[in-house]
């Protein structure tokens, strides 16, 4: 006694062509066939399959007239990860530092933070992180953000949609413009990284989804 409809996506006539292939884009064939099409796949292995050595080019020197911005994830077993990018003229966004400590404190995290900016010649022009560093401590009644503040460390909070960032990194691992100002950045992902960058290179390379039986499966099963 049960019937199963699939409907397109596009059938909705509310859904807007040219965004809804923005989206769809950055997803892998499975996944894509999914949201698109309905069709009832086993989504499982790699976050990012489109991550390949395109995405990753030698040491590079930022301009000194491009900006530059730096993103965190806080941790303590976990690694405290800091990462510094920046946007070449066609919008490209290139990775070329990072700093990935467990088990510190802010302090020190805050201290090689301002050594590695002083490496780059400037400060970000703004720093992005995690939500979650703005929950306070019930014991010490403070929080993250707070102590990276004490340590003239400014980090505004970003957004914490999953599923949107997941799309939105996977978006940026395509194929940019083969013409550019920059030579060697000709034709490369519209997200690239330098080879210093060896942990996040590393996270790229193992991150993975757990995985998931078809909805009729799940059913049938139960």
């Amino acid at each position: 006694n049960i019937k199963v409809t699939i409907v397109d996506m596009m059938d909705n006539p509310y859904i807007n062509e040219t965004e809804a292939e923005f989206i769809l884009s950055g997803l892998d064939a499975e996944e894509r066939a999914a949201r698109e099409h309905g069709k009832i796949v086993q989504i499982g292995g790699l976050m990012y399959p489109g991550f390949s050595k395109k995405n990753i080019i030698d040491d590079f020197e930022v301009p000194a007239n491009w900006s530059i911005f730096a993103s965190m994830d806080h941790g303590l077993m976990n690694p405290t990860s800091w990462l510094w990018h920046t946007v070449d003229p066609m919008g490209r966004v290139i990775t070329f530092a990072e700093y990935y400590k467990a088990q510190e404190v802010v302090q020190t995290h805050a201290n090689i933070y301002h050594q590695i900016n002083n490496r780059n010649g400037r400060p970000p022009v703004y720093n992005v992180g995690d939500p979650s560093i703005r929950n306070r401590n019930p014991q010490t009644l403070t929080s993250v953000q707070q102590e990276y503040v004490k340590n003239g460390v400014f980090i505004i909070l970003g957004n914490n949609d999953k599923a949107a960032g997941i799309n939105r990194v996977r978006s940026y691992l395509r194929k940019g413009p083969d013409e550019g100002s920059i030579k060697e950045l000709n034709g490369k992902p519209m997200w690239v990284i330098t080879r210093s960058c060896e942990k996040l290179i590393w996270e790229f390379s193992r991150y993975r989804r757990k995985q998931k039986l078809p909805r009729t499966e799940e059913v049938f099963n139960t």
